[in-house]
């Protein structure tokens, strides 16, 4: 531990700290201390000081900083070490931060203990966030999975080119003004259970999507849905399911019904999104597009009025692929600047 975190380490500030906010799905152990598993969930807080570190379990990943006015950057939980300077030197006064975790956690599950500060330093009353709320259910593409890489690797790059900062539902949110929630992870389906090397098996949306930590071989705790009440709900899924060797585009298509009016009964008053990803071509985005546009026809017709469709442009390479011919942060950035108005115009 570096001098300047060993003289202000005796300034610590609790994760349970009520001027702490937290956005999306986070649990609290019997100590206090949160966990979490999905990208992007994000720590604010509103801080009096000169000095400010974290405290996390070690190897928790990578997280981007917004810190007042300064370009967002990013801090590294290292292998061996608890605290995670943030910023020093920093001018007396108020300090506005956000942190946003840039990973998926299954694989180093993040844990935050709190914060440290200089001597003197203290966390203000609880900063005030967006009232607008989205939540984004997908896969690797909605995770921001490898956008920051530009290879044609294939092995699972856990640590420095996830960057869920600059997936498309962080910058949507950004442009919005809106809280963002990321229900999300590499390789997931609909309807599918799938194995990933170093992973092992994991469950579909459908059983996954109930658990505060994702996945009920984790933890048993439900998500209450109460927390987090979204706006509008963008379900971008079928990437995966339709590499399925069963895959059936008709049984997809009810499949997408049952999940959204399990998604109604939780948020009635939501607007519903039916997404197509970049990813997609030929054949794979036709049949996908026909459940998607079948879904929407029999939800609408049952009533929901508040189910929509959207489709991103294919990716063609054009501003270069990510890890396994993901969309780079850049082409997340031309997504994001096709989703805007269309959000913007279905809300109003």
């Amino acid at each position: 531990m570096s001098e300047f975190l060993t003289s202000m380490f005796q300034n610590r500030v609790d994760s349970s700290h009520p001027g702490i906010a937290y956005v999306g799905r986070v649990k609290r152990d019997e100590l206090g201390h949160v966990h979490f598993r999905l990208p992007g969930v994000q720590i604010h807080a509103r801080l009096e000081c000169t000095a400010i570190a974290m405290e996390m379990a070690p190897y928790s990943g990578y997280f981007m900083v917004e810190l007042d006015d300064i370009a967002p950057y990013k801090v590294e939980s290292p292998r061996c070490e608890k605290i995670v300077e943030i910023a020093s030197g920093l001018p007396a006064g108020e300090h506005k931060l956000t942190i946003t975790y840039c990973n998926e956690g299954e694989m180093a599950p993040p844990v935050f203990y709190g914060f440290v500060l200089n001597d003197g330093g203290k966390i203000l009353d609880t900063p005030e966030l967006p009232q607008r709320k989205i939540e984004f259910i997908g896969d690797s593409i909605t995770c921001g999975y490898g956008n920051e890489d530009h290879s044609d690797m294939k092995s699972y790059p856990y640590r420095n080119v996830n960057n869920a900062y600059y997936s498309y539902a962080q910058q949507v949110a950004r442009g919005l003004n809106a809280q963002c929630v990321q229900v999300a992870r590499s390789g997931i389906c609909l309807n599918y259970d799938r194995y990933t090397p170093g992973v092992g098996v994991f469950h579909d949306m459908v059983t996954c999507y109930p658990y505060t930590l994702f996945s009920p071989e984790q933890d048993s705790e439900k998500w209450d849905c109460g927390q987090y009440v979204p706006d509008v709900v963008c379900i971008n899924l079928g990437t995966n399911d339709c590499d399925q060797p069963e895959f059936d585009k008709d049984v997809f298509a009810r499949r997408i019904i049952e999940f959204v009016n399990r998604l109604r009964a939780q948020y009635a008053h939501a607007i519903v999104v039916l997404m197509l990803g970049p990813m997609l071509h030929g054949e794979k985005l036709s049949v996908v597009k026909y459940s998607l546009d079948k879904a929407q026809a029999v939800l609408n017709s049952d009533g929901d009025g508040l189910i929509y469709r959207f489709d991103f442009t294919p990716d063609d390479g054009s501003m270069d692929y990510g890890t396994a011919l993901h969309p780079t942060a850049k082409r997340h950035a031309a997504m994001a600047s096709e989703l805007i108005p269309f959000l913007k115009d279905i809300m109003s």
